[in-house]
């Protein structure tokens, strides 16, 4: 729990300031950050640095998240205009769940060095799930 703090210029107690979220487009660069230096890093089988354990799972992730976009996109071809509609409102809220369900996750660790690895380990894993079943679903429409 943050402690109180008193302002310099007065004697009012305040209670220290919260840590907020990072904005979406902070968590896009790191991605993306994590994606181009993952060639430079070594094999993610030897990583043995939190941060490159970090790079590792984040560009696990960004692979996944390709492949979750390709498998989506695939799906949506293959569907009649009303059911495009409904996976387009399924796939948001899954969205929503994956993100809420890895923020979880990673909590215990917020703060710390490992919290990035919980979270992408997490994001990676439900990602690869979702894609076997938009690969499954896409599978099973005929045109």
């Amino acid at each position: 729990m943050a402690a109180n703090h008193r302002d310099a210029k007065d004697s009012t107690v305040r209670p220290a300031p919260s840590r907020k979220p990072a904005p979406w487009w902070a968590v896009s660069l790191l991605c993306l950050a994590a994606t181009a230096t993952h060639a430079q890093a070594p094999a993610c089988a030897e990583a043995t640095t939190q941060a490159a354990m970090n790079a590792c799972a984040a560009a696990d992730f960004a692979d996944a998240d390709r492949d979750l976009n390709r498998a989506y996109t695939q799906l949506q071809q293959r569907l009649e205009t009303s059911r495009k509609t409904a996976l387009r409102e399924v796939q948001r809220s899954w969205l929503t769940y994956r993100d809420a369900q890895c923020a979880f996750d990673a909590k215990p660790y917020a703060g710390g060095s490992m919290a990035p690895l919980v979270r992408a380990t997490c994001l990676g894993a439900l990602t690869k799930q979702r894609t076997q079943l938009l690969d499954r679903l896409s599978k099973d429409t005929e045109r």
